[in-house]
């Protein structure tokens, strides 16, 4: 994996993709992703949340927090391999 190279992400539910961030701040075997994207700098029909979104990789069942209803923050296993290039209007 390289620095700001694009990557894939995938879990048993799915598969996103995201630009690395290589640094001695994250243990190695351990990534980190932020839950927002830039919609406004993305030109796919869905705005890059499909292409581009945490959420993708996340268990969609609850228990979910019932003071904004979303799924409570965990961490969970991923895998990351590199990306030929950036999702299609990216």
């Amino acid at each position: 994996i390289e620095h700001k190279g694009w990557v894939w992400l995938e879990s048993p539910r799915g598969k996103t993709q995201a630009r690395a961030n290589v640094t001695k701040r994250i243990a190695p075997g351990v990534t980190w992703m932020e839950r927002f994207w830039f919609p406004e700098t993305v030109e796919t029909s869905t705005k890059g949340f499909t292409e581009m979104n945490i959420n993708m990789l996340t268990n969609d069942q609850g228990p979910f927090a019932d003071f904004i209803g979303s799924v409570t923050y965990r961490g969970f296993q991923v895998r990351v391999t590199p990306a030929e290039s950036a999702p299609e209007g990216i």
